[in-house]
């Protein structure tokens, strides 16, 4: 699949900071092209292709990513996920976002990091999963120029890239 520039990454793995064993899986697969996102990702949810705009708090469409919290200090409204579903997506699992950038890493022939996937800033994405036996405060972040996985507090602007 390579050699036609298909690139699919799978994996799954257990992370258990907080207590309790997380097993999950993901994979991407996409058309490595340096020039445009051409990505799609699966998890438990079912298959979602990667927006190649970012997205604003109102859910307009914007032409990059911008930041903003998860959800508001203090409230149950979700602002990212909000407006990933206001612009006709939704937020992407870690799982997805793990598996794109490694999958991008990898198309890209990449040999160290840090990378950053094009099109991505070099900064943190937010999940849509929450962190699970921790407060209801903290969800999980991709660093997308570096590959980390951590968490953040959900009052924090970080950045949101929508799939759909």
């Amino acid at each position: 699949m390579i050699d036609k520039g298909v690139v699919v990454k799978c994996f799954s793995y257990v992370y258990s900071p907080y207590g309790e064993n997380y097993n999950r899986f993901g994979a991407t697969a996409l058309i490595y092209d340096a020039g445009e996102l051409k990505a799609w990702s699966v998890d438990e949810r079912g298959v979602a292709k990667w927006d190649t705009h970012g997205v604003n708090i109102d859910g307009t469409t914007r032409t990059t990513d911008t930041t903003m919290a998860w959800r508001e200090d203090g409230s149950n409204v979700t602002v990212a996920m909000n407006a990933c579903a206001t612009n006709g997506g939704r937020l992407p699992s870690i799982e997805q976002l793990r598996t794109l950038y490694w999958a991008y890493y990898q198309g890209a022939g990449a040999t160290a990091t840090p990378f950053t996937p094009n099109g991505f800033v070099a900064s943190s994405y937010w999940s849509s999963t929450p962190v699970p036996s921790s407060p209801a405060t903290l969800a999980y972040i991709q660093a997308m120029f570096n590959g980390h996985l951590s968490t953040s507090s959900q009052g924090n602007g970080l950045y949101v890239r929508c799939v759909r």
